[in-house]
Order: structure tokens, then C-alpha cells, then sequence
């Protein structure tokens, strides 16, 4: 992220140099004239500084005050609770750039001055503001290096954006969308029959709350990045991995019609029911993985840690979005005691939060004291699962947008600035027989030539970026074609965009008044 900071920033200060240079270069005239009438270098510098600072400064104190209404709207637009606000170490930095900044395009304008001979402010306006070769192709090394600066952040964005578009449409094996959560915690509960009791009535009331389908208790709430793991003891054998240590296995405890209530089919046996209470025979369920690693001729009867199997059920995220299926056993909630924090699953055909105050009203005719924690959609809580990529992806967005406009801004700007510098030259061109198309051509041919320049710089290293990358994407190639074929194109809309209007105000330039001027 810092590395993505700093090439907007790096464009940023390649837009003022520009800025400062082409302004320097438009008063060369006047820094000859006042050398050779006697002005004392440091003077010159002095006011080059001045210019420089000011400008500079000023820039970085709007840009504070920008800053501090900007971080709000990306924290609220990049879903982010902690505060984004500039503080006092941001300031110090901001500042440090900018003296930087300051300082060197204070002193690169005035070594140019420097150079200038004294007979240079006696010769004609237009010798003195022909475009000098050893600057102009600096000037469109710096031009190419920003377009190579913006295609690089562009496929940085693509492959962050297309990863958070593999999150959001990943199979969870479930309908998320269809139903709340919520966790509730009741305090003062002794003993499995209290509980079980307790949470009966409680469900039973809630059952006939309009628009609930159906509803179901778990201990690890889907999503959320929890769930119990450790070894499993299978027909009396201990399960091993494939390098002979003890397999890692997940476990949850889960109410009645649990998988009914989220949407995951059962492919053998049955569910757990009401007939699966503290006193009844402990069971359990198996998901699709676990039956097919280590019962693939068949997992109902079998017995892992005392439980006897009853059911498979097909995979499914639990923990998070990105999880790879691993092998998940299901108990009943009626063996857990239920005490503690449970999670509530109710499904509906209803926009979900629209049942939290009839829910809310239930709840509080059982235990006025008893408050809901965390509701949301199943979907919303998944989502939070994937919260880093989804910030990255977001400002990585935001930059890449950010260095659009600055590379059009300053590429517009700069081509302008140089055919300002050259309509002599354009004129003298057409008044000896070019034509407006030639010219248009011309002058839209160099602007190209540079952009070439740019992709060629940008392409290695927007590599070097995509496999840096490579750990935050998700079902991804760092070497996508979609993200970068889709940034060679935005940066080539760019350019020729950028280019096309300078190059048609060129072509339409009088000759007879260039020569009038002449």
C-alpha cells in the first residue's frame, strides 16, 4: 500500500517539475535580460526559491485541509471503522516532501539559468523561446515516466478489484443472503436441562415471529473465523494425516434443522431433530470431505469420539470466504450445555434486518435483560472475512483513479504548454505548404511515441508489482490478462485523449498570424 502511496506521489512531484520548468523556461528571456543588466545570482535564486516554496506550500496546506475530509469519505466508502485521519506524523512527513520538493525545483531551474549568456537577451522573442532538445527530451522522459507510474497503479487496481469481485461471487455453499444472525448470551443458566429448557422456550417463541422460516442454535457462528479443531478418534482408531500425524479435524455444535435453516443439502442421513435432546444417544454429522478422506465406502454408522454418525452433509465455507473444504464434524447442541454465547441462525423470505424489532419484542417477553449481540446478514458476516482484500482493493482503486487524473492533468498541460512554445514553428510549417492533417499527425505522432515509451517502462515493473502482489489475490493470476490488457487500454484512451485536443488546436492555427508575429 505504501508503494502504491508513493507512485502517486511520485507523479504528483513529476507535475510540478514539470509546472515549475516550463515556467522557468517561459521566463529565460527575463533571466537573461536581468543577468546581463547586472543581477547578482543569488537573487536570481532567491526568487526562484520564493516562487518555488510558495507554490509548493501552498499545494501541501490545501491538500492537508483536503486530506482531513477526503480520509473521512474513503474510510465510509472503503467500509473501515478505524479512523483514517491525518495526524501529527502525517503533517511532519507532508512537510518534509514538500521542503524536498521546494528545494530541488528551486535549484534544477536555476542551474538552467545560469547558462545563459548575456548576448542571448538581445536576440528576437522567438529564438529565445524555441524549445531546447536537451529539455524536451527530458521532458518527455518525465511524461513517459508517469504514463509508466499510472499503468502500473491501473493493473495494480485491476488485480485487486477482480479478487475482491472472486470474494463476492465465491460459492459459500449456502444462501447467505437469506437469513440473520445474532448472538445471545444469558446469564445465571446451571446445568445442560436448565439450558436446554431455556432455549427452548426461547425458540419456540421465536418461531412464530412473522417472516421466520425456519431457525437453528450453533456455538461457532459461520464467518466469523472460529471454529474448534483438533484430533478425532474414528471406530476407535485414532485418524492420522498424510505424514502420519494426528489429522486436524473441525468441529462445531449445532441445533435442530441447522443445515436446513442455511441452505446446505444433505447428501446422506438425516439432521439433527427435536428428538436429539441431553439425555438421547450422541450423534453426529460428517461433511462431504470428511466421509470422502476417510469413509469413502460409506460414513452412516460409524463412530468418531463416541458419537455415532447419522449424516453427511455437503461442503461448505464456514470460517471464512477463502477457506479451502477440510474435514468438519457436527455435533448436537443439546450435548454441548448450550451456556455461554449462541448464535442464532433465522432464515426468511424477508429482507432480513427487517425482522430485528419483532425479534427484538420476542426476545425481550422471555427475558426483558436480554439484549441481541451482532445481528446482521449471514452474508454481511462473510463478507468481514475478507475485509483486508476488500480495503486494499478499494484504495488501490482510488489511487489508480487519483493517478489518472494527475497524469491527465499534467500530460495535457504539458503538451499545451510546449505547442504554445512552437506555434511559430507550426505556422512557418503551413504557410510553406503543410496541411492541417500533417500537422494533427505530427504532432499526435510524438505524443504516441512518448506513450511507448511510457508502456515500455511501465510493462517490466507492473510486473515486478503483480508478483508482489501475488499473496493478496484470491483465485487469481498475478499475471492476469484481463487487468492488464484493461490498463493498457485505460492508459492508451489516456494518452491519446490527452493528446488529441492539443494536437487539433495546433492544426488549427493561422499561419499568416505566426507570421505577422515573426
Amino acid at each position: 500500500m505504501m508503494a502504491l502511496v508513493g507512485l502517486v506521489l511520485l507523479i504528483a512531484c513529476t507535475n510540478v517539475a514539470l509546472l515549475i520548468l516550463a515556467r522557468c523556461a517561459a521566463r529565460q528571456r527575463e533571466f537573461a535580460i536581468r543577468i546581463a543588466t547586472g543581477a547578482s545570482s543569488i537573487r536570481i535564486l532567491r526568487q526562484l526559491a520564493f516562487d518555488s516554496f510558495a507554490i509548493v506550500f501552498a499545494g501541501a496546506g490545501l491538500g492537508w485541509l483536503l486530506a482531513i475530509a477526503a480520509t473521512r469519505l474513503l474510510a465510509r466508502w472503503a467500509r473501515i471503522d478505524a479512523g483514517l485521519a491525518p495526524d501529527r506524523h502525517v503533517l511532519w512527513f507532508t512537510l518534509a516532501v514538500a521542503s524536498l520538493v521546494a528545494i530541488a525545483f528551486s535549484f534544477t531551474p536555476f542551474s538552467q539559468t545560469l547558462h545563459i549568456s548575456p548576448d542571448q537577451a538581445l536576440r528576437s522573442t522567438s529564438q529565445t523561446a524555441s524549445p531546447n532538445r536537451h529539455h524536451t527530451r527530458v521532458g518527455n522522459l518525465v511524461i513517459a515516466f508517469q504514463i509508466a507510474m499510472c499503468f502500473i497503479l491501473l493493473v495494480a487496481a485491476g488485480l485487486t478489484v477482480r479478487t475482491l469481485l472472486n470474494y463476492e461471487h465465491v460459492d459459500l455453499g449456502m444462501q447467505a443472503d437469506q437469513f440473520l444472525i445474532f448472538d445471545l448470551e444469558v446469564q445465571g443458566l446451571t446445568g445442560r436441562a436448565q439450558s436446554w429448557s431455556y432455549y427452548n422456550r426461547l425458540m419456540d417463541r421465536l418461531r412464530v415471529v412473522p417472516g421466520v422460516k425456519s431457525l437453528s442454535p450453533v456455538v461457532w457462528r459461520p464467518g466469523s473465523g472460529w471454529l474448534k479443531s483438533g484430533g478425532a478418534n474414528l471406530d476407535g482408531t485414532i485418524l492420522l494425516d498424510s505424514s502420519g500425524r494426528h489429522a486436524d479435524i473441525s468441529f462445531n455444535f449445532i441445533g435442530a434443522d441447522f443445515f436446513h435453516a442455511i441452505g446446505v443439502p444433505m447428501l446422506q442421513g438425516r439432521e439433527f431433530d427435536v428428538t436429539d435432546t441431553p439425555s438421547s444417544k450422541q450423534v453426529a454429522i460428517v461433511n462431504q470431505t470428511f466421509a470422502r478422506r476417510y469413509l469413502p465406502n460409506g460414513a452412516l454408522g460409524h463412530i468418531v469420539d463416541n458419537a455415532e454418525i447419522v449424516g453427511v452433509v455437503r461442503d461448505s465455507k464456514y470460517k471464512f470466504a477463502a477457506e479451502t473444504d477440510r474435514p468438519t464434524v457436527y455435533y448436537s447442541i443439546a450435548k454441548s450445555g448450550m451456556e455461554g454465547q449462541i448464535t442464532f441462525e433465522v432464515r426468511t423470505p424477508m429482507p432480513p434486518l427487517s425482522l430485528l424489532p419483532d425479534i427484538r419484542n420476542a426476545i425481550h417477553e422471555i427475558d426483558p435483560n436480554l439484549a441481541l449481540q451482532k445481528p446482521m446478514t449471514q452474508a454481511a458476516q462473510f463478507e468481514q472475512s475478507y475485509t483486508t482484500p476488500m480495503l486494499f482493493a478499494r484504495l488501490a482503486l482510488a489511487f489508480g483513479a487519483l493517478a489518472v487524473v494527475l497524469v491527465a492533468t499534467g500530460l495535457y498541460g504539458t503538451l499545451t504548454y510546449r505547442l504554445q512554445r512552437r506555434r511559430n514553428e507550426i505556422g512557418v510549417r503551413m504557410a510553406l505548404g503543410a496541411m492541417r492533417q500533417d500537422v494533427l499527425l505530427m504532432i499526435f505522432g510524438e505524443s504516441m511515441r512518448i506513450a511507448v515509451i511510457g508502456f515500455g517502462l511501465g510493462l517490466p515493473l507492473s510486473l515486478v508489482v503483480a508478483h508482489l502482489l501475488r499473496s493478496q489475490l484470491y483465485q487469481l493470476n498475478a499475471f492476469d490478462a484481463t487487468s492488464f490488457t484493461a490498463s493498457l487500454v485505460i492508459t492508451l484512451l489516456l494518452s491519446i485523449g490527452s493528446a488529441l485536443l492539443p494536437a487539433y488546436r495546433a492544426s488549427q492555427i493561422n499561419p499568416m498570424d505566426t507570421i505577422r508575429n515573426e
